[in-house]
């Protein structure tokens, strides 16, 4: 933030070759930041998790958000890949926390957490405060094929019906 203070301040009094270059120096400043926070949030989740993740519990404190919602969808698949091959466990329970650590005290991770698996139609219900209990979504004998094409068939037959009721009813008139 110094940076961009200097660059305001020296663009103010005409010196924009000083300007730039403190502009330049604090994008990099915000750069390595990012990354370093990105590093931090990496080994976080990995230090929390690697214990819980065999057991289908997925941790989200520490994270920001944007993160918690990348890892939640990454495990998601993942478990759902393990539960397609070995069938264990249908569910995954992921702790979101209760918001006691974010600012103001209120949750952010759960209300992000519930409107991706809303939005992704994944069934779930919250087992205590702060912890989400999530099915896994996989059907052993997928049957829309099979769905579609009785519905086609039943749509086929009542056209065919329709049609010919229309073609009686107009000979019927004449």
């Amino acid at each position: 933030m110094e940076c961009y203070s200097k660059a305001k301040e020296a663009y103010r009094i005409g010196k924009k070759d000083v300007a730039t270059f403190y502009a330049q120096q604090g994008s990099l400043h915000e750069q390595k930041m990012k990354e370093a926070n990105h590093l931090a949030a990496v080994e976080i989740f990995e230090k929390v998790n690697a214990s819980l993740l065999p057991q289908k519990v997925l941790d989200l404190h520490g994270l920001h958000v944007d993160e918690a919602i990348e890892h939640l969808m990454t495990v998601l698949q993942q478990k759902t890949e393990e539960f397609k091959q070995k069938s264990g466990k249908s569910y995954l329970s992921v702790i979101t926390g209760r918001g006691n650590h974010s600012q103001g005290a209120v949750t952010c991770i759960k209300p992000a957490v519930i409107k991706h698996l809303t939005s992704h139609n994944f069934r779930f219900s919250e087992i205590k405060p702060g912890c989400l209990k999530v099915m896994l979504k996989y059907k052993k004998h997928p049957k829309k094929c099979e769905h579609f094409s009785l519905k086609l068939a039943l749509y086929t037959v009542i056209c065919q019906f329709y049609v010919n009721v229309c073609f009686i009813s107009s000979d019927v008139q004449l």
